[in-house]
């Protein structure tokens, strides 16, 4: 029986050492037809203005990552 990864979770960090991770779960999803779905943990901070504005970098950051 083969093995289809239809659904991969990606965690990333935005460092150069989780880019060969983002790389293999990339190249599993094209070899088994799947998707990438990357997973980023903001984090918790005192005041809703800055919450908000780290929601949106991390939300561009993400989809530069994921047009690239």
């Amino acid at each position: 029986m083969k093995t289809r990864f239809r659904r991969i979770l990606c965690p990333i960090d935005f460092d150069r050492i989780s880019i060969p991770a983002l790389e293999l779960a990339v190249s599993m999803a094209r070899q088994y037809g799947g998707r990438v779905y990357l997973f980023y943990i903001t984090p918790s901070v005192p005041t809703a203005r800055q919450s908000a504005e780290i929601k949106k970098v991390t939300t561009d950051s993400l989809r530069s990552v994921a047009r690239k």
